[in-house]
């Protein structure tokens, strides 16, 4: 196991969640979440790559300053950098599979 990423979205509206939309593509490796909370639209897309060994995350919203997270990484200090704007795992998962 390379680490787990654990994701904590935080929304300040008690609104209702409407138009909800999840999507899977697995042609493009791609999912995605779409929905509308009051009324900002948020959407989550995740992508992986097999042969580049990377898996990203997009959030965006309609509205400025509508995004809010907590994030907790379960990594051994070793092998992970990050910056202000992304965290990067480095190094081997136990097993490779082909």
């Amino acid at each position: 196991m390379l680490g787990n990423l654990y994701i904590n979205y935080l929304y300040p509206q008690k609104d209702s969640v409407i138009d909800y939309e999840h999507k899977l593509s697995l042609n493009n490796a791609v999912i995605s979440t779409k929905f509308i909370m009051g009324s900002t639209t948020f959407k989550r897309e995740y992508f992986a790559s097999h042969a580049h060994d990377v898996l990203v995350i997009r959030l965006s919203a309609d509205k400025k300053n509508s995004i809010s997270f907590k994030a907790a990484l379960s990594r051994p200090p070793n092998g992970l950098r990050y910056t202000q704007r992304e965290y990067a795992f480095h190094g081997r998962t136990a097993k490779r599979w082909t």
